[in-house]
C-alpha cells in the first residue's frame, strides 16, 4: 500500500489538489448568508434547525471561526437579525455589550448584570408553564451549577440532597436568600429528610451556603440577589 504523508492544507489551497469537491447547494429552506463561490455563486442558506429535522445533521450547533477583522461579529449579528425576521428566539451571552444596538434594534430584551447594577436576574424564577416537580428539579440544578462554579468544585453527595431538598420547599416567589438561610440554619424536617443532625448537615453544607452568600452580601452583590 503505499503511504503518502499528511499535508495539513487550508481551504483555500485545498482546491489546487482536490478540485472536485464543490458542492451542491442545500436543498432546505434557511437564512441567507451569502453566495457559494464553490458551488456556481449560487445563494448558500443555512438553518441547523431546518436542517436538523431534514435528517442532514445531526446537532444543531454552529461554530464561527476567522482571522480578526474578517466580518465574524457582522456575520453573526446579521444571522441573528434574519433568523429573528423568521420568527426564531435568540438569547445572546454579551459580556463585551456589543450585541446592545441589535437588541435595541429587533426589540429585544437587554439585560446589564453587574455588581452593584440596577437589573436583577432571579435564578430561582420557574419557567412558564413547569409542574412544581420540573420547577423544583430546575432551580436545583440551577442552584447547584452557582455553587460549583463559584467554589471551583463538585458539590458533594451531602450539599447535592439539601439543594434538591430544599428547592422543593421553596414557594414560588422565592429568592436565593431564602436558599442560604436554609443552609445556614438547617430545620428538622430537612435534616430528618437526609437521615442526619441539623448540626452535622449545617457543617457538611456551610461551603455552599457561604458560597452562594457571596451573590447576596459579597462582592458578586446586585446581580441574582433579587426578584427578577
Amino acid at each position: 500500500m503505499l503511504r503518502v504523508p499528511t499535508l495539513p492544507l487550508t481551504t483555500r489551497h485545498s482546491p489546487s489538489l482536490y478540485p472536485w469537491q464543490c458542492a451542491t447547494p442545500l436543498d432546505v429552506p434557511g437564512t441567507l448568508i451569502g453566495l457559494d463561490r464553490l458551488g456556481d455563486a449560487a445563494p448558500f442558506r443555512f438553518d441547523a434547525w431546518e436542517l436538523y429535522a431534514a435528517g442532514l445533521i445531526t446537532s444543531p450547533n454552529m461554530l464561527v471561526l476567522g482571522q480578526i477583522g474578517t466580518g465574524k461579529s457582522a456575520l453573526v449579528k446579521t444571522y441573528l437579525h434574519r433568523q429573528l425576521q423568521q420568527g426564531r428566539s435568540v438569547a445572546v451571552l454579551d459580556p463585551k455589550g456589543e450585541y446592545a444596538a441589535l437588541a435595541a434594534t429587533d426589540g429585544l430584551l437587554h439585560v446589564r448584570l453587574e455588581p452593584g447594577g440596577a437589573d436583577r436576574l432571579n435564578p430561582l424564577d420557574i419557567p412558564a408553564g413547569s409542574s412544581r416537580e420540573a420547577g423544583a428539579r430546575h432551580r436545583a440544578g440551577l442552584l447547584t451549577v452557582l455553587a460549583a462554579t463559584g467554589l471551583g468544585r463538585d458539590l458533594g453527595p451531602e450539599e447535592r440532597a439539601a439543594l434538591a431538598a430544599i428547592a422543593i420547599q421553596l414557594p414560588d416567589d422565592a429568592i436565593l436568600s431564602d436558599v442560604v438561610n436554609r443552609l445556614l440554619a438547617p430545620d428538622q424536617q430537612l435534616a430528618h429528610e437526609l437521615s442526619t443532625t441539623t448540626c452535622a448537615l449545617a457543617a457538611a453544607v456551610r461551603p455552599t451556603a457561604l458560597e452562594l452568600r457571596r451573590l447576596i452580601d459579597g462582592d458578586l452583590k446586585g446581580m441574582l440577589d433579587a426578584r427578577s
